[in-house]
This record gives structure tokens, C-alpha cells and sequence, in this order.
């Protein structure tokens, strides 16, 4: 209310000068780029996302992976994956166990294995193991293990020109405990 008593334009204030939408307009989509870019480094930072590598040829050549996963079966080999803790649970060592359909021992194969935790498959470790010295079909390998949990094991071995495959879960319990 102005000093008559009425109401106006001066009463109210000034009218704006129209530059406080652009600004807010500005600030908008500046905050709009600054999620959009935090979005995008978390999706492709994430190591717990991951697709499987060479999934089309992969696939081109699935016909072969059951003919392997065929003939592995007819061979009746086993293969039994562990984690054996070494100085206190500050080391691990992958050990595969490998016997025939008679469970006796396989000594003399080539085994290798690629292993990841599940919650992280972006992190594989591709592994040769070595004979340890108890033998008894026993192959073992160094093996980074940052977290207990569910890991998936992948398998290989060849002995006296036979091939073996088989992918595995393992629980790998918490040393601390």
C-alpha cells in the first residue's frame, strides 16, 4: 500500500528484470549434467558389473561346448575345487583335486582355471596350477581372494590327450572366522 492508501506497482516492489530465469534455467541443467556425469563414471567404474568376454564368438561355437561338456562327462573325471588359507589368512592358494569315475588320483594333467567372485566377474583371474607336493591328483595355484563369498570356478585340464572342462561355484568362507 502505497501513501494514498492504494495498491500498486510501487507497492509491491519493482518489476523484475526477467534475468533471474535464465540464470535458474542454467543452474538447472548445469545440475542436471553434473548427475549425469556421476551416473555414467559409477556405471562404468562398477567392477561388480561385467559381461561375459567374447560372448558372440562364444556363443557361434556353443555347439562345441556341449560336445565338450559331452565328452568331458563320458570321461567321468572329477574335479573338486578348494581354498586353502596360508599365514593366517593373508594368502590363498586354489587347489584342484582331480580324479577318475574310480576316484583315483590323476597325476601328470595340465590343469588351468579362471576364477571370479561373483559379485565381481568384471575381475577374473586366469590361473595354471602346478602339482602340489602331496600329489594325489592335487594342483594348486596362488590366487587373490579379496572378499568371502560365492566364486565361480572354471576348470580345464588335459592329460594323456584327453580334454576336460567344468565350471563350479565355490563358497569361500571368511578366514577370519
Amino acid at each position: 500500500m502505497n501513501a494514498d492508501g492504494e495498491w500498486g506497482a510501487a507497492a509491491i516492489g519493482a518489476p523484475s528484470s526477467g534475468r533471474l530465469w535464465p540464470v535458474l534455467i542454467l543452474m538447472l541443467i548445469g545440475m542436471n549434467a553434473s548427475i549425469v556425469g556421476a551416473t555414467v563414471y559409477f556405471a562404468l567404474s562398477d567392477g561388480s558389473v561385467a559381461t561375459e568376454p567374447e560372448y558372440y564368438a562364444k556363443a557361434l561355437r556353443f555347439e562345441e561346448t556341449i560336445r565338450q561338456r559331452e565328452r568331458s562327462a563320458e570321461l567321468g573325471w572329477i574335479a573338486r575345487p578348494t581354498v586353502r588359507w596360508l599365514d593366517n589368512g593373508r594368502a590363498a592358494r586354489l587347489v584342484v583335486t582331480l580324479s577318475d569315475r574310480e576316484g583315483r588320483a590323476i597325476n601328470g594333467a595340465r590343469v588351468t582355471a579362471v576364477a571370479f567372485a561373483n559379485v565381481r566377474s568384471g575381475e577374473r583371474q586366469p590361473l595354471n596350477l602346478g602339482p602340489t607336493d602331496l600329489g594325489a591328483g592335487e594342483y594348486e595355484a596362488p590366487i587373490r581372494i579379496d572378499r568371502p563369498g560365492l566364486w565361480h570356478i572354471r576348470i580345464g585340464a588335459e592329460h594323456e590327450g584327453s580334454s576336460f572342462v567344468r565350471e563350479t561355484d565355490l563358497l569361500v568362507p571368511d578366514p577370519a572366522r
